[in-house]
């Protein structure tokens, strides 16, 4: 007899599995937990089976022996029934990111036919962002809805129920600060709260978007309230001066900037090609692309192309370039726009990957172009989350 919603089941938990869960079997029935550790036994309860039984979801009820790395979360919604925010709050930080590495590893093992001993895959761990010593304190936008009563709050996991409450240990100061968090809503709205550089920024749906200032080092760069930038304080930095070792730029080359945004990368990029070089951005997010043009329009040689990825690669005539970057969306790139970077023959070409089985998809087509994996580094842009930013280089055999 199988499972069903609501049972309540012990449970040894023996890996990670991508996404925030913990592993273990029932009866030989394959069992993802929420808010477990590997190597621990616990109680959990049963809250949903996959089409036909292929798998159960459960969440911890007790933990009967305990994990040394289990800790207090910080945030008390960070409970079962709580909210679905944070996945490994439960965890320390170190071995929050041992699990990440772990996820890593048997993503492009499993799924991107890496060798699995790899001193790249072997040795890897994941970074802290920047300075983050903590995990909290880091998140710089952050979307919250209105529960019945027009109180603001987050969602509990896997539920479209909100739960109420003035603030978020991962957000920052400055938006836990917000007078939004504290005024009425009309039930079920959503509202945006985006700490920038130059203020704070508050943004209801259905109310237009708002050109932001954030800053990376000397640069500026303006962006849409509501399009996409990296949430961690620390990210735009740290990312960019990853990109510019693992990418090593030289003058007169040119680079590919894939999936571009408004211009983060190219922006720190560009000015290393020189006077000879030549950077191309590809976006296509038509308003993003113009922040981009705008954000880049002092330098010399750049060019801004509004248009799909994948479209824009079949319809372009440029047939060599010497480095690639792109970030895709956590879908990640896919066949036709790695084969048609690679086509290109890049010397280098820079993966920037917020899922690891998108990345190893993806690594898997690199391959059959002739392409390997030389270097691989991993931040925790996402502490407590389940989620984590890989950079893998790829050059060619």
């Amino acid at each position: 007899m199988g499972l069903n919603v609501s049972d309540v089941v012990d449970v040894e938990l023996d890996r990670p599995a991508h996404g925030g869960y913990s592993v273990g079997r029932v009866d030989g029935q394959v069992v993802f937990v929420r808010l477990g550790i590997p190597g621990e036994r616990v109680r959990a309860f049963v809250t949903e089976i996959g089409p036909g039984g292929r798998f159960v979801r459960a969440e911890v009820e007790s933990v009967l022996e305990a994990s040394p790395d289990r800790v207090d979360p910080t945030c008390r919604h960070a409970a079962p029934g709580g909210c679905g925010g944070c996945d490994w709050q439960h965890a320390s930080l170190p071995r929050q990111r041992a699990i990440k590495a772990e996820i890593i590893r048997e993503q492009l093992v499993r799924v991107g036919k890496c060798d699995p001993d790899d001193a790249l895959l072997r040795e890897l761990v994941v970074q802290p962002c920047g300075d983050d010593d903590s995990g909290f304190g880091y998140r710089t936008r952050m979307d919250f809805v209105a529960d019945p009563r027009g109180r603001l709050g987050l969602r509990s996991a896997r539920s479209h129920d909100v739960i109420a409450l003035q603030g978020c240990p991962l957000a920052t100061s400055s938006i836990n600060d917000s007078e939004a968090l504290h005024q009425p809503w009309a039930a079920g709205s959503s509202v945006r709260i985006v700490s920038t550089d130059s203020g704070l920024a508050v943004v209801p749906d259905g109310a237009d978007a708002i050109t932001v200032k954030q800053r990376v080092g000397e640069l500026s760069f303006d962006v849409l309230s509501t399009g996409f930038w990296q949430v961690h304080r620390n990210a735009p930095t740290m990312f960019t001066d990853l990109a510019r070792e693992l990418l090593d730029p030289k003058p007169g080359e040119f680079l590919l900037d894939l999936y571009g945004g408004v211009g983060l990368f190219a922006g720190v990029l560009a000015p290393l090609l020189g006077a000879g070089g030549r950077t191309a951005l590809v976006e296509g997010d038509r308003a993003a692309a113009r922040l981009a043009k705008r954000n880049l329009r002092t330098f010399d040689h750049v060019e801004i192309h509004p248009d799909r990825v994948d479209q824009w690669l079949r319809l372009t005539r440029i047939t060599k370039v010497d480095l690639v970057v792109m970030d895709p969306p956590r879908s990640g790139a896919g066949k036709v726009v790695i084969q048609g970077v690679l086509r290109m023959r890049p010397r280098r070409l820079l993966y920037v990957a917020c899922d690891p089985a998108s990345l190893a998809r993806d690594i898997a087509i690199a391959r059959e172009c002739d392409y390997r994996l030389t270097a691989l580094r991993a931040v925790d842009a996402f502490p407590h989350t389940a989620h984590v930013e890989t950079f893998a280089l790829l050059e060619p055999k």
